[in-house]
Parts: structure tokens; sequence; C-alpha cells
């Protein structure tokens, strides 16, 4: 009896250490596969519209694999589609509760607010950002890289230059000219030795074309502008007006009174006051340049690919922004993907970033919503046969300059400038005393954050 209990206690033994060999060797491999498959969620605040989305929603899931066989890790990104308007607000509040999102696209103006209120990670200071910031920036369209290039002073007063973002869209502005309204000039063009053919390819000529254009009977204006800070700014730039400037003490003040800047101004003012081709489409209550554009009343604009689309009824032409001073330039506009602090992982945010900017990805994007791709690389391997008009666009890219450098840029061209502007293209302030007392308020209010 002893002996038979004894040999059942044995075979139990054995069956249970057998057991316990296969559930650490399983043990083992769950390990092993929770390792590679453990998800680490990101979530991302973007603000597209529904075409753009589903295409952005696809890459997500192309980089979700990607990653997994790079790297071995599983990463979940979270999309979360914000509404545009009131972002920044909302991003405010986040940034105080200290609920940020891991990722979020915002205006490229937006990048040196943020980065100045110690929001945001700098992309260069991460283990996996492996090159300069210079190397990488010529992978970019210039102006919008440049818009995420931030310098800092730290506690030591030293400036530090750092990248807080990666261009996730970009656009800018160019020359529309309405072709039917030149044809119908072509005469008067022709005897003033100007081409019919063409837009006008400097700030002179396009006075004269204008001229000529301006027909008071028809009620048809050789040129429609707004006249916010933004949509001036190529006015600014092709006169090579600076908005900011370090002083000889390392401090950086506002420069928008200088004369380059007066110049432009001026030359803005005199199209309307002077010259009265320009029909005031900026004043309140007027036919604004896009729809005076539609209606054939105006024969110029200036406007972004945005429109191409929306005029596709007119028989128009897209031409760089006429030379000034400083030879052609342009504004850019467009949206940045930032990582903010909170990130729980900001290599693999930062991974996605360059996945999504990356030149493969960017030719993607750019032949499924015809927009043109941040990637610079990518720029002559699009296939622009059936978007012609885009590639002046490209072209104007590459002369096209990032928008002031000023904390809080939304107030400033809210509140600041764009009053100022209005004020002088109105005559109620003259062109000098306009800017000058928006230096002051800017140098008075908003650089001091940069400076302290």
């Amino acid at each position: 009896m002893l002996k038979k209990s004894f040999s059942l206690s044995k075979r139990h033994f054995c069956l249970f250490l057998v057991s316990l060999l296969l559930t650490v060797a399983f043990s083992n491999l769950a390990c092993q596969t929770a390792s590679i498959t453990k998800s680490n969620t990101l979530t991302l605040w973007i603000t597209y519209n529904p075409q753009e989305y589903e295409i952005f929603k696809r890459i997500a899931e192309d980089f979700q694999k990607d990653y997994l066989n790079k790297t071995g890790k599983e990463v979940n990104l979270n999309l979360q589609r914000i509404p545009y308007d009131g972002l920044m607000p909302r991003l405010k509040y986040a940034c105080l509760a200290n609920a940020t999102p891991d990722i979020c696209r915002i205006d490229n103006a937006w990048p040196l607010t943020l980065a100045y209120g110690k929001s945001l990670v700098a992309l260069d200071n991460l283990p996996n950002f492996k090159s300069t910031i210079d190397e990488m920036a010529k992978e970019y369209v210039p102006a919008a890289i440049e818009s995420n290039i931030v310098e800092i002073k730290t506690d030591k007063g030293i400036w530090e230059r750092h990248l807080y973002g990666i261009p996730d869209q970009t656009n800018c502005v160019a020359l529309f000219w309405n072709k039917e309204l030149f044809r119908q000039s072509a005469k008067e063009l022709r005897d003033r030795g100007l081409d019919p053919e063409r837009a006008p390819k400097d700030w002179e000529e396009f006075i004269k074309y204008a001229q000529i254009l301006t027909i008071k009977d028809k009620k048809q204006y050789g040129f429609g502008m707004f006249n916010s800070l933004w949509w001036s700014m190529p006015f600014f730039n092709t006169f090579g007006a600076q908005f900011v400037k370090k002083d000889a003490n390392g401090k950086y003040v506002c420069t928008i009174d200088e004369p380059a800047a007066q110049q432009a101004l001026q030359f803005m003012t005199d199209l309307y006051k002077k010259h009265g081709v320009e029909a005031g489409a900026w004043r309140t209550g007027s036919i604004n340049p896009e729809q005076g554009f539609l209606n054939g009343k105006y024969a110029m604009i200036l406007s972004g690919p945005w429109n191409l689309k929306r005029f596709s009824n007119i028989d128009f032409g897209v031409s760089l922004v006429p030379e000034g001073p400083a030879g052609t330039s342009s504004n850019v506009g467009g949206q940045n993907l930032v990582i903010f602090k909170t990130c729980k992982d900001p290599e693999a945010a930062l991974e996605f970033l360059r996945y999504f900017s990356s030149e493969e990805v960017q030719i993607r994007w750019s032949e499924s919503l015809g927009q043109i791709p941040v990637n610079i690389r990518a720029f002559d391997k699009i296939d622009l046969s059936q978007r012609p008009q885009l590639a002046t666009f490209m072209q104007q890219l590459k002369t096209a300059r990032p928008s002031p450098k000023i904390p809080r840029m939304d107030v400033v061209e809210e509140k600041v400038v764009g009053p100022a502007l209005q004020l002088a293209m109105q005559g109620d302030k003259s062109v000098e005393q306009a800017l000058k007392d928006s230096a002051i308020e800017i140098n008075r209010d908003f650089l001091p954050l940069l400076n302290k």
C-alpha cells in the first residue's frame, strides 16, 4: 500500500514537473510576444477636411505597419478630428491643464508662441534625430521648414536654435490673371509695348498692365487685393522688408517701420489712391478679390492653389508674383505637425512626422489631393500633366518667405498691423506713421517674450 502510494506520488510529481516546464515555456513565449505587440497609443489632433482625412488615415495605418516591421514595436495612432476654428484657444487650455495631445496639426505661425510657452518638444534634442537642423531642412520647402526653427534664450543668456515641428501642408499665393480680359485689351496693351499673352513680370510693368485693364465705364479694374498682413506679405517680401531683427545688443526689435517696408506699403496704397487701378476690394462691403475675379471685374488678383478648381470656368493663367527690388517672393501658408511635451513616446512621434513628410509619402499625398508636397525632393517626381498651374506655385514657394517670427502672431495681425494697413490705405494715417505706431506696439507688447 505504501509502495502504491509512492508510485502515484512520483507520477503526479512528474506530471507536475512537465506542466511547470510547459507553463514557464509558454510564459516566456507570451512575454516575448507581448514585448513585440504591446500597444503604445499616440493621440493626434488634426484639422483635415474629409477628403484629406481619408488619405491621412490610410497613411497613418501604413506607418503603424511599417513601424512594427522596423522596430518590433507596436504604435497606435489615435486620430481625433478637431475644428480648426478655436484650435489655438483649446490648445492653450490644454497646456494649462497638462492635457495636450501627443501630436497636433497647427498653423505655421504658431510654433514660436508654443515653443516660448515651453509646450513643445525640441525635435533636434531627441535621440533619433540623426542629422543637423540645416541638413534636414534641405529636404523641405525652405519657408515651410523655417517656420519651425526658433531661437530661444537659455537661462544663461545664450541663444539656442531648435526645431519644433515638421511641415505638414504648405501653400503660397501667386498672380492670377484673366486671359479673356487681357485679350479684350490686346491692342491697347501692344500699343504700350506690352504682351497680352503673358502676365507682368515686375511691379513697374504691373502698373502699366493694370492701367490699361482698368475700364471704369465697365466697372472693371486691373487689380483687386486683400490688405491683411498675410496677404500683404508678397509686397513686403518683394521690396525686401524685414519685420524683426537683432540689434547690436542681441535683442530682437521690430523693423516694420524701416524704408523697405515703407516703400512696400506706399506702393500698395498708390495702386488704390494714386494710380486708381486697385478696386478697393479690401474695403468693408466691397466685392472681395476672389469674387471680383470670378465675375470678370478684376483682371488680376493674388490668390492660392486652393482656388484652381473654383476658377476652372474662367480662362485664366497663374504667374509668379511680379518682381520688386528684392525679386519675386510670396507669403507662405499651411500647417505644421508638432509634438507636445506631454507626449508618451516622442521618439515614435518623431518617426511618424518624418514618415509623413518623406519624399515617397508626399508624392502620394500630392497626387491624391492635388496639393503641393512639403518635401522639396518630391517636386520633380510629381505628375503635373493634369495640373500644370500647380507647377507655378511650386516654383513660387522656392522664393517664398515665412511669416514674421513674432509671438502671438494672430493677435499682431488682427489687432496691430492689420488696422494700421487699413488706416494707411484709407489715407487716415501716413504710411510712415502707421508703420511706426505698429513697430512701437510690437516692441512694447510682444517682443519682450523673446528677449527676456
